[in-house]
């Protein structure tokens, strides 16, 4: 009886032993998982973030490449009108029809790629002021040049609007004219159809603007290294000042 009680004392000792044991160590487990479980968490937040970063950045990339195509293809359009009629359009295109008798306006997006002596104003204003001669002595409107894949027209970041302007230094102009073809802008990242200022510049991409030259190649610059090209103390267009 006496063995058996001491036994039995020993056995509750050795159970609430194994208790305080089992007990501590659950303690320490179960710490240590809710630090793993922490750092899990933080990995897992740092991981998509870099991934959302990644994500974001290509996506930047593809809209200014698809932009870069456009420019190219619309600045090879604009070259090839010049050679076939040995002067420059004075706008990029126009999808409606252009209401000349209406004095439609030309500066709204797409507009009509005509010649000063065609429907547009005989200053060359772009008014849209119909008095210049009849509608038959225009050239073909830009849109032939672009094989009527008229999406160049729309920079991926625009919703809606004008995405690029023509240069007003080279609207109209002779051919021959312009004898340093690298260093004339034909066409820019811009709201309005024809740029007559810097101010007029858009840098959509990474701070920076698309801009087609005249020989046909295309860079990109900041909006500070445009500078207005000036006639009698007026904005004429624009020059890149960009070494």
């Amino acid at each position: 009886m006496i063995k058996s009680s001491a036994f039995r004392r020993f056995i509750s000792f050795k159970s609430s032993q194994f208790h305080f044991f089992y007990s501590t160590n659950k303690k320490s487990i179960g710490g240590f998982t809710a630090i793993e479980a922490l750092c899990t968490v933080a990995i897992i937040l740092i991981t998509a973030s870099m991934l959302l970063a990644g994500i974001q950045g290509a996506r930047t990339r593809g809209f200014q490449g698809k932009c870069l195509s456009n420019v190219r293809n619309i600045t090879d359009a604009v070259m090839q009108y010049a050679l076939d009629y040995e002067q420059y359009p004075t706008q990029l295109s126009q999808v409606k029809s252009y209401d000349r008798d209406a004095g439609q306006d030309m500066y709204s997006g797409m507009a009509y790629a005509n010649t000063f002596n065609g429907t547009s104003s005989g200053s060359g204003s772009g008014s849209g002021s119909g008095s210049g001669s009849t509608a038959g002595s225009q050239p073909p409107i830009m849109q032939s040049y672009y094989d009527q894949q008229l999406q160049i027209l729309n920079c991926p970041l625009v919703s809606s609007g004008t995405s690029y302007g023509i240069n007003d230094v080279i609207r109209g102009a002779n051919l021959s004219s312009i004898t340093n073809p690298s260093m004339v802008v034909a066409l820019v990242e811009s709201n309005v159809s024809i740029v007559m200022k810097a101010s007029d510049v858009v840098p959509r991409h990474q701070n920076q603007a698309l801009t087609g030259f005249v020989d046909g190649h295309v860079e990109s610059f900041r909006q500070g290294e445009f500078s207005d090209y000036t006639v009698n103390n007026s904005p004429s267009g624009v020059y890149v000042t960009a070494e």
